[in-house]
């Protein structure tokens, strides 16, 4: 029921600048008409199957980017973090990785 309505709303979107209301409805029902008819789906459907030029090669898309840059200053940012860490505990006579407690 929702996707109709959306439709519709397409529909009157597209066809709004039209100079004349019987051309707009004419139109519309036209579009309407096309759009239910499944043999008319098929071959369209068809067509651009046809002349799909398939996916670009070496395309990377602006997500998968974004989403390395991001877990690459995450790891840099632990790494640097750790570092500071480990650098407190020189500084404070504590190794901690061999159970040493005792801090002062």
């Amino acid at each position: 029921m929702e996707k109709g309505h959306q439709e519709g709303k397409n529909r009157r979107v597209q066809y709004r600048t039209m100079p004349s209301w019987e051309t707009h409805a004419n139109a519309m029902a036209k579009q309407q008409q096309q759009d239910s008819i499944p043999e008319l789906k098929e071959r369209i459907v068809g067509v651009h199957q046809d002349t799909a030029t398939g996916p670009r090669k070496d395309y990377v898309s602006i997500e998968a980017i974004r989403k390395e840059e991001r877990d690459l200053a995450r790891m840099y940012a632990l790494d640097k973090w750790e570092e500071s860490s480990r650098r407190n505990e020189e500084v404070m006579g504590c190794n901690c990785d061999e159970g040493d407690v005792d801090r002062m």
